[in-house]
């Protein structure tokens, strides 16, 4: 079953969209057409205002900080959606009152053999992951994944991530990376995660001279964020098929879902007995002793309906729920 419509009330209209983002109340959402880019409402579609550009400049293929203070796009001379040559990374400001600061330039000198396209925040909105190549991007062989600060520091390729590792051979043969997608969450001083595609070989199964030969398919790569921030050092690693893609098939531009339910703190004890500290099989859980013990204590409570979860269990009956804005609460609403 496809997932529902947000926008309702202009069902009866198309509207022109390549490429699109939310902002993170998920009030509005910046669409690109024609290299145009419109911020429209949610609730029905309607135009608010289009991104100023610099003069003779065109903007797509958006992405809005999860702080909602930047939107990052490709700048181009081309009023194209995709195979941009020459195209460059820019971030403008999101004002408040729905307005727009002047939009800046990151990286990219807008000339012949100099195109990056597809800029992608990271979970923390501090880095943009993007694509750096020779030729249009589009179908482009030269395309590689490429890092760079919020401020347009440091740029730097993510060599790890682009090459391949196959039969215990490393090589870095021409392939396709493209379309980086971060993780829409992440832990500070833990691994940060891309999802991207690629032409890349897999094995002896998807290759050159295999049946199937080379198809874009999605891989994944580590980040560690705290190597990004010491300089110009790599801090991608090699990346991994993500299994569940049909081999003659050919997938592109990745998206992340984020469950909006936070883990129990109490995992493995069953909401029957809260201070049962042993499964169904009557095999002992993974908890440690101390933390049955505290479960066991009468002057540890669950937390009601309603109550705050983000460090403690709600009690049997309750789902601790993640609202997205840092709120978790108790709620015995149907999920």
């Amino acid at each position: 079953m496809p997932p529902p419509r947000l926008v309702t009330s202009h069902m009866g209209r198309n509207i022109p969209c390549a490429w699109n983002t939310f902002s993170f109340d998920e009030t509005r959402i910046v669409s690109a057409s024609g290299g145009i880019m419109t911020l429209r409402s949610v609730s029905d579609g309607a135009p608010i205002n289009t991104l100023p550009m610099p003069a003779a400049r065109f903007g797509t293929q958006p992405d809005w900080s999860v702080d909602s203070r930047l939107v990052a796009f490709a700048l181009s001379t081309r009023n194209k959606d995709r195979g941009m040559d020459n195209a460059q990374i820019a971030t403008i400001d999101a004002l408040p009152g729905d307005t727009w600061g002047p939009s800046r330039v990151l990286v990219g000198t807008g000339r012949a053999g100099d195109t990056n396209q597809y800029p992608s925040w990271s979970w923390d909105s501090q880095w943009l992951a993007y694509t750096h190549s020779t030729n249009n991007g589009q179908n482009d062989v030269t395309s590689d994944l490429w890092l760079v600060t919020r401020e347009g520091t440091n740029p730097r390729a993510l060599a790890r991530a682009n090459t391949v590792i196959n039969n215990g051979i490393i090589t870095t043969a021409t392939i396709q990376d493209n379309m980086p997608s971060w993780a829409p969450s992440g832990v500070p001083d833990d691994y940060a995660w891309i999802a991207f595609s690629s032409t890349r070989d897999y094995g002896a199964v998807l290759a050159r001279g295999s049946r199937l030969g080379q198809r874009e398919q999605l891989w994944v790569a580590a980040i560690d964020l705290t190597r990004a921030a010491m300089g110009t050092m790599d801090p991608s690693y090699p990346a991994f098929r993500l299994p569940a893609q049909d081999l003659d098939e050919d997938t592109h531009r990745p998206f992340w879902a984020e469950d909006r339910v936070r883990p129990r703190t109490d995992a493995g004890v069953t909401d029957a007995n809260p201070t049962d500290a042993s499964d169904a099989s009557g095999a002992p859980d993974a908890r440690s002793s101390m933390d049955a013990a505290t479960d066991a204590r009468p002057d540890v409570a669950c937390l009601p309906v309603n109550q705050d979860c983000s460090s403690g269990r709600c009690c049997p009956g309750l789902t601790c729920w993640d609202f997205g804005d840092g709120r978790f609460t108790c709620t015995n609403a149907p999920l």
